[in-house]
């Protein structure tokens, strides 16, 4: 649950964090929680990942936790990752602005003995607060007044910001959209200008963000304020229209895959090469790919209106291909509501009430229609047989009944 900002909630940290920062405090060093999870527990909201940032150097980290697994995989950045009862605490050591290489990654590390230089260079000002327990807050750029007003800022110039790590374009629509904050205008005008800056950054690092981005709370409002960003990485017109209709048709869905469905809907053209060239620009996984192309073929007919329709759509598909497909018709169709009533009432009831919509859940199997003389694929069509018989009700599920039919049908072969 969040809580409301005004006032800030006291900030209680877990056990593990307090060992960490005893360990630094008595070794006469500085220590302090920053980024992410300062910026959540302002918020009310338990951290997923926890971060630090210490004026002690990276061997210097390693040498207070010599009773601790510690991963060095980040310490050429000056990270260690400290695994305390199999929690991972990344604490990296105090650094400065640098100059990066290809907008993505510094180019060296240059370590500071402050805070304030390490909080100057991090991206957005709500991520450059920095607490201790005993100091309290630190906050060189009123990222605790940011945070009161849901304003993403950069900290200092942000082309400077965007054009050191171009990810952060897309970070920064992200936690708009997942935090429900609005862009400064000037982080936005500079977010625009360096937005080609992001074919430097890998496909699969983009695909990440914008999966985030697309099931955020303030998601079709970032999307419609920023096309002409998304179609630097995707083959959308920038003038491609995500208004008020689209947004209500957006947020009638609740899952990435119908959301992303939606999204691509308003956005392709209409020929057939837009889907894939849309599906194929970034590295959509395979199951995502797969699940749009369901949903297209699906929404090619209007949802089941009898229980009969809705068992054979349920034999063809799983209950949450059903229930996406349910989802996306009734959010592009919102007039249709009393088919969409009907049709998902019907699809709770067939699930509810066991309907038979499997040959696995036929009162017979193969091993009965062999020992009656069936062989190879006329087992298989046999069983798909007896399963419409079922489903249309022209036979009860009974293992006499359905005996019965197969006899009857062999007999007439006979």
């Amino acid at each position: 649950m969040v809580h409301p900002i005004d006032p800030f909630p006291t900030i209680t940290l877990p056990r593990h964090i307090q060992s960490i920062i005893h360990r630094f405090d008595n070794a006469g060093y500085e220590v302090y929680c920053v980024g992410g999870c300062v910026r959540d527990l302002l918020r009310g909201v338990v951290p997923h990942d926890w971060d630090m940032c210490t004026s002690a150097r990276p061997e210097e980290v390693l040498a207070l936790f010599p009773d601790i697994p510690c991963k060095e995989t980040g310490i050429r950045f000056g990270t260690v990752t400290v695994l305390l009862d199999h929690n991972p605490v990344e604490i990296t050591t105090y650094r400065q602005d640098v100059a990066y290489d290809d907008h993505r990654r510094p180019r060296t590390v240059s370590f500071s003995a402050t805070l304030l230089d390490d909080c100057r260079r991090r991206d957005f000002t709500v991520n450059a607060i920095a607490y201790h327990p005993d100091r309290g807050i630190v906050d060189y750029f009123d990222g605790m007044g940011d945070l009161q007003s849901k304003t993403l800022r950069c900290v200092g110039d942000p082309n400077q910001r965007f054009s050191e790590d171009a990810l952060r374009i897309l970070r920064a629509l992200r936690f708009s959209s997942t935090l429900g904050f609005t862009v400064e205008e000037e982080t936005a005008s500079a977010l625009r200008d360096c937005a080609p800056q992001l074919s430097y950054v890998s496909k699969e690092r983009i695909h990440s963000e914008f999966q985030k981005l697309l099931c955020g709370q303030s998601a079709a409002v970032i999307l419609s304020a920023f096309l002409d960003v998304i179609s630097v990485f995707l083959p959308i017109s920038s003038s491609s229209v995500f208004e008020k209709e689209e947004r209500r048709a957006f947020y009638a869905c609740d899952s990435y895959i119908t959301r992303l469905f939606v999204f691509l809907y308003f956005c392709a053209a209409q020929e057939e090469y837009a889907w894939d060239s849309l599906l194929s620009a970034l590295p959509f996984p395979s199951k995502t790919v797969e699940g749009i192309q369901r949903l297209r073929s699906l929404m090619q007919d209007p949802p089941p209106q009898e229980r009969i329709s809705m068992r054979y759509l349920l034999s063809r598909v799983s209950a949450n291909d059903a229930s996406d497909y349910l989802t996306v018709f009734h959010a592009l169709h919102p007039k249709a509501d009393t088919a969409f009533t009907t049709a998902y009432q019907l699809y709770r009831d067939v699930l509810a009430e066991g309907d038979v919509i499997s040959v696995s859940a036929l009162a017979v199997n193969g091993n009965d229609l062999q020992q009656i003389g069936l062989r190879g694929k006329q087992i298989g069509q046999m069983l798909l047989h007896l399963l419409s018989l079922v489903m249309e009700e022209k036979v009860p599920n009974h293992t006499d009944a359905l005996l019965s039919i197969v006899i009857t049908k062999n007999d007439k072969k006979g």
